[in-house]
């Protein structure tokens, strides 16, 4: 009796430990690999918030120092306009001409311009187009090397890149033809 008592004992502990053992297999298992899985998830999405908030907080600060920085790009817009406004540029041609004794006599300009320009454009300058400005001039040209290192000088950045005039023996005055560079913005600013 012994025997099949201590039998007995020994069959329901292994039934025990078998039935134990498909327990844990069959449910505790899953459920303890799905909580490392979901644990494991759960790492990598803190470290993706992470990041997120890292680009937030960046973009943000960028936006700060956009909105700080929009009065100056309203002022570049006068020097470089994207819409081909060169109303300021026309005055500023104006006036310099009249301070140095000059007549404006006309003014025209062409988006198109030398293709080894615009080339050397792009890799130096690549938001910047250049644009061909050309003008005639009447007066005296004894201030015409002044007034061309006036004009070069200007937040425009103009650069000469024709000069010719007809000197005229009986007078002071000349009349001078000029064509330079101006720059234009090749993207408008955001909320301009």
């Amino acid at each position: 009796m012994l025997n099949t008592s201590h039998e007995k004992a020994l069959s329901t502990m292994f039934l025990t430990l078998i039935m134990l053992n498909i327990a844990f297999w069959g449910a505790i298992k899953p459920t303890i690999d799905t909580i490392i899985k979901t644990q494991r998830k759960i790492t990598v999405y803190q470290q993706t918030l992470s990041k997120l908030k890292a680009k937030n907080d960046k973009l943000t600060q960028l936006g700060q120092r956009y909105d700080d920085l929009k009065p100056v790009f309203n002022k570049l817009s006068y020097f470089y306009p994207y819409n081909s406004d060169y109303s300021f540029l026309i005055d500023n041609l104006y006036r310099t001409t009249q301070a140095f004794g000059f007549k404006l006599a006309s003014v025209t300009f062409s988006e198109k311009i030398n293709e080894r320009v615009t080339k050397d454009m792009e890799v130096e300058y690549n938001y910047l187009l250049p644009v061909t400005f050309s003008f005639s001039i009447v007066g005296n040209k004894q201030n015409l090397q002044q007034f061309l290192a006036y004009w070069e000088s200007m937040p425009f950045s103009p650069q000469f890149i024709s000069i010719a005039y007809n000197p005229d023996e009986t007078s002071l005055d000349s009349t001078v033809s000029l064509v330079f560079i101006a720059y234009k913005f090749k993207y408008k600013f955001i909320n301009e």
